[in-house]
């Protein structure tokens, strides 16, 4: 059943997706605007927070009752598929950005790699200048270049052992803590 529902989502090009933040879980959805030039983007709110729901019936009886989100024809598609399921597609930590300890050998380095991603396409889609800054700066390209090469190309083994861990998690907190007033909580 598992792979009927991504297939759903590879239809729709829409992910539901269960955050960490703060230790807390989350329900979102994050996918392809078919409207908007297929751009990555997260569910968000009238002003453009993140939206977290705690609840994925609430989750999807918001997206039924609104019309303000991205994709929002295709969006009731997807949810309104017989086969959808309210099973995330993801998990996404957020709270990986204030881990401590990370070096060229951490097992989430990968699951870094793809949250940058995933936040840099939130960047993009409210136009956050500072934070697009941020993520197109000489350190977060070179991060997203050597994770590229050791865990989606066949170029490298293993992460640089060089790489400046401590100032990209110095950045990474920074980005945790910004968040904060980016994200609209439902209960």
């Amino acid at each position: 059943m598992e792979e009927a529902k991504n297939i759903i989502s590879e239809e729709f090009r829409k992910w539901l997706i269960e955050v960490v933040y703060k230790e807390q879980h989350y329900f979102t959805v994050w996918g392809s605007d078919r409207t908007d030039n297929d751009n990555d983007k997260w569910l968000v709110d009238e002003v453009d927070r993140m939206m977290f729901i705690s609840d994925v019936t609430e989750l999807r009886n918001l997206l039924m009752a609104d019309t303000y989100f991205f994709d929002n024809e295709n969006l009731k598609k997807w949810i309104n598929h017989p086969g959808w399921k309210a099973i995330p597609d993801n998990l996404l930590d957020l709270d990986l950005l204030v881990r401590e300890g990370f070096n060229h050998l951490h097992p989430l380095l990968d699951d870094l790699y793809i949250l940058i991603g995933l936040i840099e396409d939130f960047a993009i889609q409210r136009n956050e200048e500072g934070m697009m800054a941020l993520f197109r700066s000489d350190l977060f390209m070179q991060f997203k270049d050597e994770a590229a090469n050791t865990f989606l190309w066949a170029g490298q083994d293993e992460f640089d052992k060089n790489f400046d861990f401590t100032t990209l998690m110095k950045e990474c907190h920074n980005i945790h803590r910004d968040l904060s007033g980016k994200i609209s909580f439902m209960n």
